[in-house]
């Protein structure tokens, strides 16, 4: 409720409300702004009037948007694409030292914080008839996932010891570098695997993660394999394989992902809201 929000401000003196959703109507950010509240809002598409002071898109695809026709403030700072990325500390301290050896015994697997659609049974699947007891697999899932029951069972009844299922990792980055192939969803893990230089393979789970995936196969810093609901077996088979067998083209990966540093977003963000915050209270 953008009144609840706008009361505990004003409550306890905050200067600035930062929005951290798409669904954020133009009357939700006029009443804030009306209030003399700055506001802080995450975009993604460009398509919607922004009253905001700051406007953060760390899609890579956001510097391609016009947001000349949809910001209404004409004082607006832009933060956009994924220079701009908010990772993890544990991400920010990662040195770029992700080492590509010559034989692939590890998979890491993720499909973020929401529902996986069925989608890592069925890559499970393919990974079992392919390369039984011959690589290890780290599933992480998030509580929120509705598929976490059938995934424990799947496991249980094909008697896998080599794959492993992880809740509530506190360190989610020592599992991926222990790994030397992820398989992800193209949301905020894609950001943090590209960040660490891992050969990577992306469904995209929902349509705002599409661009995303897009661009970092564009960039051959990934595969994008398209939307897990049109999951291809023989598709991910043969680019599985690719990966498994060909340590050059794992290299290859590796070597453009590098070239993506968004390890300082998060302290480009901070400075630049420390700098918006003393230029309008100390030197109002």
């Amino acid at each position: 409720d953008i009144n609840k929000i706008i009361k505990i401000s004003k409550k306890h003196n905050f200067f600035l409300v930062v929005l951290d959703d798409y669904r954020i109507t133009v009357g939700n950010q006029k009443s804030i702004k009306i209030n003399g509240l700055k506001l802080m809002q995450f975009d993604l598409y460009a398509k919607k009037a922004i009253y905001a002071d700051i406007i953060i898109n760390t899609s890579p695809t956001a510097l391609s948007l016009n947001y000349a026709q949809v910001i209404k403030n004409s004082k607006s700072k832009k933060l956009l694409g994924p220079e701009h990325a908010l990772l993890r500390n544990e991400f920010i301290k990662t040195k770029k030292n992700f080492e590509v050896v010559k034989k692939v015994k590890r998979i890491f697997i993720c499909f973020g914080a929401g529902n996986d659609k069925g989608g890592i049974i069925r890559i499970l699947e393919i990974i079992k008839r392919n390369y039984t007891n011959t690589i290890k697999v780290d599933i992480v899932s998030n509580k929120n996932n509705s598929n976490n029951t059938k995934l424990l069972k799947w496991i249980n009844n094909n008697n896998l010891s080599n794959f492993k299922l992880h809740f509530a990792v506190k360190k989610i980055s020592n599992l991926i570098k222990k790994s030397q192939i992820s398989i992800i969803s193209g949301g905020t893990i894609s950001y943090e695997c590209v960040a660490i230089g891992i050969p990577t393979i992306i469904f995209s789970t929902a349509a705002n993660q599409i661009n995303t995936s897009k661009f970092w196969h564009l960039n051959k810093a990934a595969i994008y394999l398209g939307n897990i609901d049109s999951l291809e077996p023989e598709k991910f088979k043969r680019s599985l394989a690719k990966l498994i067998t060909y340590k050059y083209y794992r290299e290859k990966l590796n070597k453009n992902a590098k070239l993506s540093d968004m390890r300082n977003g998060a302290n480009k963000v901070s400075l630049y809201i420390d700098h918006f915050f003393k230029r309008n209270i100390y030197d109002s």
